[in-house]
């Protein structure tokens, strides 16, 4: 599940990102970017264990086949929210080193491509 949950929540982070910092205001640049893909790299984390936690939740309601590895339920909807902010505070902390400037290295590429200027010089 991990396999769905981070990359829905990288590119739902990232897109309000950079709907946020460039293309709401039309104020593009390489520093803006880079900055939302940072941001996008911090922010992803919450959305990750929320997705994470949902999933098995709702797995578990639907065929009670997503059990913890004591055979237990996974956490209601109720409780996952503050516990995924939690989790994610701990990926951070192990794993922020490369999701924020893995996020602004994305944010730097996704401007140098977007933001180029057309071949006939408009």
């Amino acid at each position: 599940m991990f396999l769905l949950a981070a990359p829905l929540s990288a590119y739902l982070t990232g897109a309000l990102c950079w709907w946020w910092l460039l293309l709401r205001n039309e104020r593009h640049g390489i520093g803006r970017a880079m900055l939302a893909g940072a941001l996008a790299g911090l922010i992803a984390h919450y959305p990750c264990w929320l997705i994470l936690m949902f999933g098995m939740r709702t797995c578990y309601l639907l065929g009670g086949t997503c059990t913890g590895s004591l055979n237990e339920a996974p956490m209601t909807f109720l409780e996952a929210i503050p516990m995924a902010g939690l989790y994610s505070g701990f990926s951070l902390l192990f794993l922020g080193w490369i999701t924020v400037p893995g996020g602004a290295m994305v944010g730097w590429l996704a401007a140098k491509l977007q933001f180029r200027p057309d071949s006939e010089g408009t």
